[in-house]
């Protein structure tokens, strides 16, 4: 695992810091013996089902590892979702899905310890409950936003289209807190990748 994390983070560009930090993080467990098995049963559950209940399966075990080797929980956290990247990126070529959309996807873990850096002063992570979405293969990062389907939050009607709450499918956006710029063309890309995406879920039209 140790050898996957180092490309992992020279993949997605990692800042030095952040990527010792985290390998760091990574020997502290390996070398607990109570704690690595925590870790190994967390990636053999989400290698089982990925619909487990990732608060028990996952952060739970996460926060009983942070206390065994006296790691903040934020760092354990973000820690043990990125070794779960070694079977979601498996996931995606089962299934065929462009590499692109995997590597833009995982990305939104960066994104949350830059952001868990800047509020909390802390490299890990302090929205863990955020990640599943990615996990279950049930949220994709399209480019520049983020998508997944879910149902309409309310009753809508307008121009002929017509939205029951909470029967209605809908895509849902999510504009991830990158720390770059947004433009229009790049949103209009992600919308049209998006629409391709959905089609056989949603139809095209």
């Amino acid at each position: 695992m140790k050898e996957y994390l180092i490309q992992f983070f020279q993949e997605f560009e990692y800042e030095p810091a952040d990527a010792a930090c985290l390998i760091g993080a990574y020997d502290a467990i390996a070398a607990n013996a109570e704690a690595l098995s925590l870790l190994e049963a967390a990636l053999a559950a989400y290698k089982e089902n990925i619909h487990l209940d990732y608060k028990e399966e996952i952060q739970q075990r996460s926060a009983q590892i942070a206390t065994l080797v006296d790691l903040h929980t934020y760092t354990v956290d973000l820690l043990v979702y990125i070794c779960l990247t070694r079977h979601l990126r498996e996931l995606y070529l089962q299934k065929g899905i462009d590499v692109q959309i995997f590597q833009d996807s995982v990305r939104d873990l960066k994104w949350k310890l830059e952001e868990c850096k800047i509020i909390k002063g802390i490299r890990g992570s302090f929205v863990a409950s955020w990640f599943p979405g990615f996990f279950r293969l049930e949220r994709f990062a399209l480019g520049r936003l983020q998508f997944e389907i879910t149902t309409a939050q309310r009753d809508y009607e307008k121009n002929g289209i017509k939205l029951q709450r909470g029967v209605s499918r809908v895509i849902n956006v999510h504009i991830p807190r990158t720390g770059k710029p947004m433009d229009k063309e790049s949103c209009d890309a992600s919308y049209a990748a998006a629409r391709a995406f959905f089609a056989d879920e949603l139809g095209e039209d």
